[in-house]
């Protein structure tokens, strides 16, 4: 005897959560940024590009779209959701939204670089939303080369941060301040990231001594953010450390206290690399602006250098042996 039981997911029940959009929006979980990473790094380089939303929901991923340069036309079929929508993205003039079903939305575009649904596709009739996907051709750019190198000649140290700073007024400024930095820059291992020849980011290392580094100054270009560029840099960061014997990277940047969205990505950034906070200087810049210090183990030396150890044998004879000291804290594996 068969029996019909309800799944929770018929169609007939996808407008339910825009009944309940900011409850649904605080519960609702995040996509991880390498999932971002990969779509973005798969369909090209984002500025000026072209993509498509199906089912936008609350935005959770629209926003590294949007950042990283593309244009979205989303596409929500509830009214409440596509309000919380255009309110949450208000900044951004190349957001548009569509309040549709994506079997009935009229789209202007007979071309994107980009068609995606996060985790609503199951929403659409595939006997009508797969062809209509189909129908679009998706335009490749050609691909883009992203590369992480040390500079060595001062001037070009400078002329890269005054290029990323300056173009990131959210972050750095005021001017005469960035022109200073330049200049410091000279002294200091640099790190660019370029896009073919443009330099597209960078990160100043201070060398505080012969256990720690700071991480100066860093930044992306916004265009290029969520993008893993960031990432790379930090990555050769540490290998420039490792191979230093440092055993600390250092980074100070705003504390949470000053209550700065663009600075909340940041420390999330250094977050997810692996830096703990430690403690808020109050005064280390002045009073609006909070010094958050945090910092990142990068191994101690003793955990590359080889040790001596004796142990004795089952009959009291003296062994010596040479282990590191991951082989001695990694543990046996038993015989089966």
């Amino acid at each position: 005897m068969e029996t019909d039981v309800g799944t929770g997911w018929e169609r007939e029940n996808r407008t339910h959560f825009d009944e309940i959009v900011a409850n649904y929006d605080k519960a609702r979980w995040d996509y991880p940024d390498e999932l971002f990473e990969d779509a973005i790094r798969y369909s090209g380089q984002g500025c000026g590009k072209q993509a498509l939303e199906i089912g936008a929901g609350t935005g959770k991923a629209t926003a590294p779209f949007l950042n990283a340069g593309y244009a979205v036309t989303a596409v929500e079929m509830g009214a409440n959701m596509t309000d919380f929508l255009v309110d949450r993205f208000s900044r951004y003039a190349c957001f548009n939204v569509i309040t549709s079903t994506f079997e009935d939305a009229q789209l202007e575009n007979d071309s994107y670089d980009l068609i995606y649904a996060a985790s609503a596709f199951h929403w659409v009739d595939a006997e009508i939303g797969c062809p209509k996907v189909l129908h679009f051709p998706v335009v490749y750019g050609e691909e883009s080369m992203i590369n992480i190198s040390i500079v060595e000649q001062p001037h070009e140290r400078t002329a890269v941060t005054l290029k990323i700073m300056h173009a990131l007024p959210t972050w750095f400024s005021p001017p005469e301040d960035i022109e200073k930095k330049a200049v410091i820059h000279r002294d200091y291992p640099f790190f660019a990231a370029y896009d073919n020849d443009t330099p597209i980011g960078f990160v100043a290392l201070k060398l505080h001594n012969k256990y720690t580094a700071d991480i100066f100054n860093l930044g992306v270009l916004e265009q290029y953010h969520r993008q893993g560029i960031g990432r790379r840099l930090i990555e050769a960061v540490e290998e420039y450390c490792n191979d230093k014997d440092y055993q600390f990277l250092t980074v100070k940047t705003l504390d949470s206290s000053a209550d700065y969205e663009p600075y909340e990505r940041t420390r999330a950034f250094y977050q997810r690399m692996g830096f703990l906070p430690l403690e808020v200087f109050t005064t280390f810049w002045n009073e609006e602006n909070p010094c958050l210090f945090m910092a990142k183990h990068l191994g101690a030396k003793s955990e590359k250098m080889s040790i001596k150890m004796i142990v004795t044998d089952l009959d009291g004879t003296l062994l010596r042996t040479d282990k590191t000291m991951s082989e001695l804290t990694k543990p046996e594996r038993s015989s089966p």
